[in-house]
């Protein structure tokens, strides 16, 4: 007989339950219904049955934030608050309901010293039947480390130190400020800034394979610095180049400013103008 794919919802999980375990913090747990995450790593099959849950929990702001992905994404969003707030979502897969529910129930999220990250059974027997994606609420001055495989990495209005890493999957900044580092292997770059400069140290951004693009307001200022390997440099603003050829660029825009470099080896680089606010 076809096996279905079946969504775990069974009445014990209700969205007041707690779920605490040893080194852990207290953890909120609900039903994955109105969740999702386009940073996500999910992995779907007809032929299986499936598992899936939220994990949400609050932690006390101070030290920098650390979050570890395996096969799953990580977005952190900067917000008036005085506390973290981790949401973890679970997907876990198997040949039978019972394996997909014993997964779920065999991953644990590690919290202590604000360093979040997922202990799977795919961790321990090198299988690859679960997914989790984390989204986070921090203080909109923070600093955070965050580093993924097999998922992307989004950060949205946040100011501090970012040091960004993923395997697979792209880096995305939006209306973001302070010292910020990020590479991947296989994935996109996009930063879009907001504001008449960047406030900080700058932003010094890689990628492998896959495109790099940064967009800017018309009046921006900041010093550019875009190179490619193999492919081409975009840019829709009028530049003064203190150095150019066909494969890189450093340049001033507006009164100069803080670095912000972005580099591919295979891919483009695009500096873009934003649209007018009408």
């Amino acid at each position: 007989m076809t096996r279905r794919t079946l969504y775990f919802c069974a009445a014990a999980l209700v969205a007041s339950a707690v779920w605490t375990a040893q080194g852990q913090s207290n953890f909120q747990i609900s039903t994955c219904d109105k969740h999702d995450d386009s940073n996500s790593f999910s992995y779907n099959s007809d032929h299986r049955y499936s598992h899936c849950e939220v994990r949400t929990a609050k932690l006390t702001a101070g030290q920098p934030l650390e979050v570890a992905a395996v096969n799953g994404g990580i977005a952190v969003i900067g917000e008036d608050r005085g506390d973290i707030q981790v949401e973890a979502r679970i997907q876990t897969w198997g040949d039978s309901q019972a394996e997909a529910d014993k997964r779920a129930q065999d991953t644990t999220i590690q919290t202590a010293n604000n360093r979040v990250r997922a202990d799977t059974p795919h961790n321990w027997h090198g299988q690859n039947s679960e997914a989790v994606n984390f989204h986070v609420l921090v203080p909109r001055h923070y600093s955070v480390k965050l580093d993924g495989v097999n998922g992307g990495i989004s950060v949205t209005d946040l100011e501090g130190t970012m040091n960004l890493h993923t395997e697979n999957g792209g880096i995305s900044l939006k209306n973001c400020a302070g010292d910020v580092r990020g590479r991947t292997t296989n994935g996109s770059i996009a930063i879009t800034a907001g504001g008449e400069s960047w406030r900080g140290g700058g932003v010094d951004a890689e990628t492998t394979n896959g495109s790099a693009s940064i967009t800017l307001p018309s009046d921006y200022s900041a010093h550019l610095e875009a190179g490619v390997v193999n492919g081409s440099i975009h840019f829709d603003f009028p530049l003064t180049m203190n150095h150019f050829n066909s494969k890189e660029i450093s340049t001033d825009i507006g009164k100069g400013g803080p670095t912000l470099r972005l580099h591919t080896v295979n891919g483009s680089v695009s500096i873009r103008r934003g649209k007018e606010p009408s």
